[in-house]
């Protein structure tokens, strides 16, 4: 089963959305809404979303949001500086799905045609500020080889000021493919080659198994300016 909802604005985390479709068995329903809301809980996480209709047609469709596994909003194509919309993001995993009276299990995706909304929507599920966004050709590391290829990297900041680089391992097998965080303080030593299309190598402090296991990260980016604002995010007082 599967969801769609694409929006035209986003504010205050109240979206106008043009609409949401789903696969339920074998047959595609398509359902309009004029907006969705992001429903925190007391502690500012996210506790729902629902799209609702302005007009009274229709009732409310609800995603609730796991209480102990916070679901990765995942973008779907890797983004560049200069990418156009629309941005999508879906989620690898399943969702509880509401409309009526009916609960079901489904895998919603959001379409954005605004970056700044599409954002503003992560950082409202993640309940951390993200800071940078930029798509890599392949990540490698010393210790398990390719962990993925043509996806996005993240660094997110939480609200005391960690920072946290995050990626989907999409090359692994089994229960390795899954998002990789890895603290920014884990980082021991950064080295960034001049030339460019050259990836960017990050020595990774052993403290915890899965640094232990990658030992050395590479990172090729799809565009060198993404790279060299990566770079300048973890060292801001390099020179060059």
């Amino acid at each position: 089963m599967h969801h769609e909802i694409s929006y035209e604005s986003l504010s205050d985390y109240v979206a106008v959305a043009a609409g949401r479709s789903f696969v339920k068995g074998c047959q595609l329903f398509k359902l309009k809404y004029t907006y969705v809301d992001v429903c925190e809980n007391d502690n500012g996480s996210a506790k729902c979303l629902e799209a609702g209709d302005a007009t009274g047609q229709q009732g409310p469709l609800i995603h609730t949001v796991s209480k102990t596994r916070m679901p990765i909003p995942h973008l779907e194509q890797p983004i560049v500086s200069k990418a156009k919309p629309p941005f999508r993001v879906s989620f690898l995993e399943a969702q509880t799905i509401q409309t009526a009276q009916i609960v079901f299990s489904s895998q919603p995706a959001y379409t954005f045609e605004n970056w700044d909304d599409c954002v503003r929507f992560q950082e409202a599920l993640l309940a951390h500020k993200v800071i940078f966004v930029g798509g890599i050709a392949e990540a490698k590391s010393k210790g398990r080889g390719e962990e993925c290829i043509s996806q996005n990297l993240r660094i997110l900041q939480a609200p005391n000021g960690i920072q946290t680089i995050i990626f989907f391992a999409n090359s692994q097998r089994k229960e390795r493919k899954q998002y990789i965080s890895i603290p920014v303080s884990c980082i021991d030593q950064i080295d960034q080659n001049k030339k460019p299309g050259r990836p960017i190598s990050l020595r990774l402090q052993p403290n915890f198994k899965l640094l232990s296991e990658l030992k050395v990260l590479h990172i090729q980016f799809l565009d060198d300016d993404d790279q060299k604002q990566f770079y300048k995010i973890l060292c801001p007082n390099a020179s060059g």
